[in-house]
Parts: C-alpha cells; sequence; structure tokens
C-alpha cells in the first residue's frame, strides 16, 4: 500500500489488516515516524516525538498479535497525545516553554489505558498555551498550521496540534482535552471528529488541569467509529479522579452500531448563527438536512430550541428532555440577567430571548457571575 492511502486508513481497517497479514505494526509506525519527519516542519503539529518508545511498542504489539495474544481492536494503532498530558520522562509543557523542565514521572491514566490496549504512542502535540484558547494560536511555541489551506490558517484549539496530526495523516488518532470546545472547535475546523465526552467518564489523573469541574479527555479521530473504540479503552473508574468512581463503562461501539433511532438532536437555528460566515451556515444546514431525512425512517427530532420567538416551556422541556425544575433553574438564571423575559398564562408559561446573541449571552453571565462573586 503506498503512503498516500495508508495514512488515511482508519483503525477498524488496519486493525483488520493487520490480523490478515496485509500490515503490520511496526510497518504502518514506521511510515508514520517517516512522514511527521516529513511533513510537520510546515505543519507543527508534534511538539515532540517519541522514537524510540513508539518502534519499541510496534515491535512488542506485533510480536504479541503473531503469538495470538490480541488486546484488541486498538492493538499497535499509532497515536499522538496532546501535551497536557503525562508521558513518563517527557515534559508536560502545556503549550508554555516556562514548564520546560516539568518531566514526568508517570504516564498519566488514560496513556497507560492505551498501553494496556496496545497502542503506540508517536509523540505529544502542540497546544496553545496552558490549554486555553479556542481560536489555536500559540505566540510562545508556534501555532500548527489547518492542513486544509496553503495560507496559514488557524486550526481551532486548544487541542490544535492534534486535530492538525489527525487531519493531515500524521496519526491515526490524538488525544486531546476539552473545557469549553478544545476537542470539538479543532475538530470541526480540521475536518475531523471529536469526541467531548462526559466528566467521570474518563479518568484526568496526570493531566494538566484548566477546570476540575468541567475538564474532559477526548480523542479526535477520522471516523465516529475510530472515537467509539477509542473510548471504549479509556473508559472505567479510577481512584487518583474521584469523577470517576461509580460510573459503569459504557458499550457505545455496540450504540453507535445500532444508528441514530431512538435519539434526540437539538438544532439550535437562531443565536449559533449570529455573524457566522454563510458557507458555514450553509455547511451546518446541509447537515442537518441529512438528519431530517433520516427522521423520516428513524424517528429523528429536529427542533429549534433556541428561537428567537415566543416558545413553551412545557414544550422545550420535552423536546431536550429535561424535567421542568432543571429547565426552569436554567431559563432563571438567563432571566436575571434580561436574556429572558418570560410570562404565565394559564397553567403554561413562555418565554422570549431578549437578546439572542452568543457573545452577548456569555458577557452577561460573566457579569452575573461577577457580581455574585462580589
Amino acid at each position: 500500500m503506498d503512503d498516500n492511502a495508508l495514512r488515511y486508513e482508519s483503525i477498524a481497517s488496519l486493525a483488520a489488516k493487520y490480523r490478515s497479514g496485509e500490515l503490520s505494526p511496526v510497518g504502518v509506525t514506521e511510515a508514520a515516524l517517516t512522514r511527521i519527519e516529513r511533513y510537520n516542519g510546515p505543519l507543527y503539529a508534534f511538539a515532540r516525538v517519541t522514537r524510540e518508545r513508539a518502534l519499541a511498542e510496534a515491535r512488542a504489539a506485533e510480536l504479541e498479535l503473531r503469538a495470538g495474544h490480541d488486546r484488541g481492536p486498538l492493538h499497535g494503532i499509532p497515536y499522538a497525545a496532546k501535551d497536557i498530558f503525562d508521558v513518563q520522562g517527557v515534559p508536560t509543557m502545556a503549550g508554555t516553554r516556562l514548564r520546560a523542565d516539568h518531566a514526568a514521572a508517570e504516564d498519566c491514566a488514560v496513556v497507560k489505558a492505551l498501553a494496556r490496549a496496545g497502542m503506540v504512542l508517536l509523540g505529544k502535540t502542540h497546544t496553545v498555551q496552558f490549554a486555553l484558547g479556542p481560536v489555536g494560536i500559540n505566540t510562545d511555541m508556534g501555532t500548527p498550521h489547518n492542513p486544509w489551506a496553503t495560507a496559514h490558517r488557524v486550526p481551532g484549539g486548544s487541542s490544535s496540534g492534534s486535530a492538525v496530526a489527525v487531519a493531515s495523516g500524521l496519526a491515526v488518532m490524538a488525544l486531546g482535552s476539552d473545557t469549553g470546545g478544545s476537542v470539538r472547535i479543532p475538530a470541526a475546523l480540521c475536518g475531523i471528529v471529536g469526541l467531548k465526552t462526559t466528566v467521570g467518564r474518563i479518568s484526568r489523573a496526570g493531566v494538566y488541569p484548566l477546570s476540575w469541574t468541567l475538564d474532559s479527555v477526548g480523542p479526535l479521530a477520522r471516523t465516529a467509529e475510530d472515537a467509539a473504540l477509542t473510548y471504549m479503552a479509556m473508559q472505567g473508574p479510577d481512584d487518583a479522579d474521584d469523577t470517576t468512581r461509580g460510573i459503569a463503562p459504557a458499550d457505545v461501539v455496540l450504540r453507535l452500531r445500532k444508528g441514530v433511532r431512538g435519539l434526540r438532536l437539538v438544532v439550535c437555528e437562531s443565536v449559533v448563527f449570529d455573524g457566522a460566515h454563510p458557507d458555514v451556515v450553509k455547511a451546518v444546514a446541509a447537515a442537518a438536512d441529512v438528519f431530517k431525512a433520516l427522521s423520516n425512517a428513524n424517528r429523528l427530532l429536529i427542533v429549534d430550541a433556541l428561537s428567537s420567538g415566543e416558545r413553551c416551556v412545557a414544550d422545550l422541556t420535552e423536546l431536550v428532555g429535561l424535567d421542568m425544575s432543571t429547565v426552569s433553574n436554567h431559563l432563571s438564571v438567563l432571566r436575571s440577567v434580561g436574556l429572558v423575559v418570560d410570562q404565565r398564562r394559564g397553567t403554561q408559561v413562555f418565554y422570549t430571548l431578549r437578546n439572542p446573541c452568543v457573545m452577548n449571552i456569555f458577557c452577561c453571565l460573566d457579569d452575573f457571575q461577577a457580581s455574585r462573586a462580589g
């Protein structure tokens, strides 16, 4: 297989070809390292390449597979980790030279989990300073180059290098973290899959923190199936992260293969499009049309939960699948900062967004939090 075809193989495809003998973990890893050496200069995805570790892990995976010791679909698959994940003997820079001397004593929990699954670590990818920034720009250590443009275009952040590595074929999958969009935004800007996981599903022990209540670990991958396969290996309780205790693992691969039947999709058509580029609006609308077509057979619900027109609170609770008290609590916060006007008519309550602009919502909520703190 030529290099151009190999670089865009999925996890599922590579796993099948390993077992058929068409490809090998060592061969795929060596090809990935060659591509990184060739293209990382202009792309600037990797902050550090762990070549020796990668080759050692690939050789071990190949020997195990040949001996019949199969650890599952991730066995022998090369991946990268955002440079906020501890890797033994390697500095956890978190996007700043100030942490150049902070070498990790051991692997973080997620890297350990992927090692148990037989994955091959290629290295660590660039991120925004201290993993704080949605655009992906790093003025200290440099900004990765979005591979979809010849001119320099932002990759999204803060998992910028991870998204670029996957989108350009330097890695099959890369680890990211998401506090307010840091997996989802670069995945969107680089045209790949990003999974924002629920806090408590995957341990964050050994991951440089930004917000203990909001931080989550998630994969950036080429396909939804690849993201699900990676998630399966990473999830589970960890005594070093209290949020993971008592949460039973879920078979997301099985759920994925059942399709969208029974799922509920909420499309916010008004607020999120304020100031958006027409091409972006068109692309999102086209994606929504795909789900609308699927809904004919699979009962997938498309609604506009943030319409600037008047809506009934009872209808909203049914549409988004939340109980009345939860929705009422959220609306009360929005009401307190002047974003929602509601009124009761008979037994029903209706609400209207007064100022449907995302940035205004954030500013008002910030002012609200500041007033409470004061």
